[in-house]
């Protein structure tokens, strides 16, 4: 499965230079998932080959000027095959 967050600014797409942002499966977080890549111009974080569970994304890293968020909540990943 493959996941993709975009960064949005007052609901626009946009470029978060200095932003990094971590998947928690299950409640784990023991073991962080980073991000397979990062797609046009900072704007998508890509999270490739996950398992069936429920996750939560976190930002791990925080941009100057910003303030950090909370996790952004939980979602599943489940197969319909």
């Amino acid at each position: 499965y493959k996941i993709t967050e975009d960064a949005l600014r007052d609901g626009t797409i946009v470029p978060l230079p200095g932003a990094n942002f971590v998947l928690y499966k299950d409640g784990d977080r023991e073991h962080p998932i980073e991000y397979t890549s990062l797609e046009e111009n900072g704007t998508k974080f890509v999270f490739k080959g996950l398992e069936n569970g429920v996750y939560t994304i976190h930002e791990s890293e925080v941009p100057e000027g910003y303030e950090g968020a909370d996790d952004f909540g939980l979602f599943p990943v489940t197969s319909n095959l």
